[in-house]
């Protein structure tokens, strides 16, 4: 088992920000596994998270929970949503945080 991750979103400066970032995962034993990469984009206006998965493997085999995600702002207005519902690694989905 795999301890949960903590997602850290750091907007632009744009008034109201937005942040793309990925996570690469695979079975850590061979450079032939298969892999996944699990892409984020969140839009600071919407406040709406993306999250689009790509790769080989069993999406199954590689999702994480994320347990927590933190907004960084750059007017010092963070945010931290502590146990986001249906928030994973290796999904496909749009989220309101």
């Amino acid at each position: 088992t795999y301890d949960p991750y903590t997602l850290f979103i750091a907007l632009d400066g744009a008034s109201n920000g937005s942040a793309s970032g990925s996570h690469y995962d695979d079975n850590y034993r061979s450079l032939k596994s298969s892999y996944v990469v699990t892409n984020f984009k969140f839009d600071g206006a919407s406040g709406k998270l993306t999250i689009s998965t790509t790769g080989d493997a069993d999406l199954k085999d590689y999702k994480h929970s994320i347990e927590r995600v933190v907004i960084l702002r750059s007017d010092g207005q963070h945010k931290v949503i502590k146990k986001p519902d249906g928030i994973f690694t290796s999904v496909n989905g749009v989220f309101d945080l």
